[in-house]
């Protein structure tokens, strides 16, 4: 059996934290060469809330990513390893939440979803 692409890891993570909610995925893209896969996706769910997750991955290591909550178009949480925040002790992974960056300790997918819920179950 082949090892799962991480696609498949991601949309079973998904499955598993998102299981009574009532969204759908999308993979806006998805691309694998060799050891290297690229893959966006969308998920939405009722109440105005969208979740974009984009990854770069090589030889089974997350390269990029970016992990993005919005409710009703508003930047609710971003988790992200864009090298634009040197002063982030973290550097480069980093969180922007309310309007401000701060340090990422946990820069998995699975942290953010868990982040993102625990959000969602405050949000009015």
């Amino acid at each position: 059996m082949a090892p799962a692409t991480r696609l498949q890891q991601v949309l079973r993570l998904i499955r598993e934290k998102l299981a009574d909610r009532k969204c759908t995925v999308k993979a806006e893209k998805h691309r694998v060469v060799e050891d290297t896969e690229y893959l966006r996706l969308t998920i939405l769910c009722p109440g105005g809330i969208a979740v974009h997750i984009r990854e770069f991955v090589r030889a089974s290591t997350i390269i990029r990513y970016s992990y993005q909550l919005l409710v009703n178009n508003e930047d609710v949480l971003r988790y992200d390893n864009t090298p634009h925040h040197p002063e982030i002790r973290t550097y480069p992974h980093h969180k922007h939440e309310k309007g401000k960056v701060g340090p990422l300790h946990d820069p998995s997918l699975q942290a953010f979803l868990e982040e993102a819920l625990k959000l969602l179950a405050s949000h009015p």
